[in-house]
């Protein structure tokens, strides 16, 4: 099997949807690809966002010459309003809005708010003039605040979410004119502990490093390349929900992105414990299904996809 994946599914790009019960072995599974995988890629992402089980890989890692880094939630450096590589302003900003506004589940109001107030917020900084001193959520908040003439009902629904989303993140995490460039982290294999923060503030993260990691390549004209960076999600079940699709006024904006990554580069891996409740539209996204012990009728993938 490792000489398979090894000679056919790295020159493509490599996107297993794994299903089973707590125990079936989805992680263990999920680490024998990475450690096929490692030496192939330039990047890897590993998403921890129940337990810290990647971190062990570190050992085999550094037996195979890679140095696997641990990203622990409260220790990120991000700011999700800096502008990708090789991406206009102008253009970033409306996806940056996009991203705030479903994250946060604001009303379709509030779209224009939030893109309006990061422009100016970029002409002010000097942003759209070649200036790397890019505002931070902070800046949006005080922004927001101080704009007495926007709609009351989208002003006061932006502050509240937001508010908790900077509350449990911190300015050691967010308070940063520049962060994280995330097209150096997608040269580099990392594993990102994401356990213990609220779903709103792990959404914030995944959402901006695969946006801008995807906007980057497409805006540096990457297509139809080989896989040079492969993500996985372990435990991906509330991240892939349903729900997700349907709460949001605008959708999932993760599945919405998936949709892009096999031309440019990117492979997805995804654990889930059932397929009930699952977006219908991922396993249209996963070119391998790997089906383990399920529990009852009801999660059955055959039925749940038929």
């Amino acid at each position: 099997m490792g000489f398979h994946l090894k000679s056919r599914c790295y020159r493509r790009n490599f996107t297993p949807l794994k299903v089973g019960g707590t125990g079936c072995g989805k992680t263990n599974l999920t680490k024998y690809y990475a450690i096929l995988l490692a030496g192939s890629v330039s990047g890897m992402w590993l998403f921890d966002l129940r337990k810290r089980e990647f971190r062990f890989l570190r050992p085999i890692f550094a037996k195979m010459g890679i140095d696997l880094g641990i990203c622990r939630s409260h220790k990120f450096r991000i700011n999700p309003l800096q502008v990708p590589d090789g991406v206009e302003p102008i253009e970033y900003a409306a996806v940056a809005a996009d991203f705030l506004v479903r994250v946060l589940n604001l009303p379709p109001r509030a779209s224009t708010l939030v893109n309006n107030t990061i422009m100016k917020l970029y002409t002010v900084q000097g942003v759209l003039n070649g200036s790397q001193q890019y505002p931070t959520l902070f800046h949006l908040r005080k922004a927001i605040y101080e704009d007495r003439q926007a709609n009351a009902q989208a002003r006061m629904a932006i502050l509240d979410t937001l508010d908790t989303v900077l509350l449990a993140l911190g300015p050691e995490v967010l308070a940063y004119h520049r962060g994280w460039p995330v097209h150096e982290l997608a040269r580099q294999h990392l594993v990102f502990e994401l356990t213990g923060l609220p779903e709103t503030a792990k959404d914030l993260i995944l959402n901006y490093l695969i946006s801008s990691e995807l906007i980057s390549r497409i805006s540096r004209g990457i297509s139809n390349t080989r896989m040079d960076l492969w993500i996985s999600f372990d435990e991906g079940q509330r991240l892939f929900s349903q729900h997700k699709d349907t709460s949001s006024h605008s959708g999932n904006t993760i599945i919405d992105l998936m949709g892009l990554i096999r031309g440019a580069g990117v492979g997805l891996d995804v654990s889930v414990l059932t397929t009930n409740d699952l977006s219908a539209i991922l396993p249209n996204l996963t070119s391998t299904k790997v089906i383990g012990r399920c529990g009852s009728m009801g999660e059955s993938p055959g039925l749940a996809w038929a």
